[in-house]
């Protein structure tokens, strides 16, 4: 399908799927891990904000921390770094 992305991380699979409802775009995000599922729906503008946010965490080296927040509808997200000791 052109509307779906799928892709595996480490132990994880991901699952975008792209869809429309009357006046908005929405993409469904499906995380699959050995022992859980996690899902959630997010908007065009919320999708784009995260995708710019994972790809400036990548570029962080070091132990430096940084956080980022937002809010997208009734949805609030939190991103930081993950580093293994």
């Amino acid at each position: 399908m052109d509307n779906r992305v799928y892709f595996r991380s480490g132990g994880k699979s991901y699952d975008i799927t792209k869809f429309r409802s009357k006046a908005e775009v929405w993409y469904d995000w499906v995380e699959s891990a050995k022992h859980r599922m996690m899902r959630m729906v997010l908007s065009w503008g919320a999708l784009g904000w995260v995708c710019k946010r994972l790809t400036e965490a990548s570029g962080i080296r070091g132990k430096a921390y940084k956080s980022w927040r937002c809010r997208d509808f009734s949805i609030n997200f939190f991103i930081a770094p993950k580093f293994d000791q």
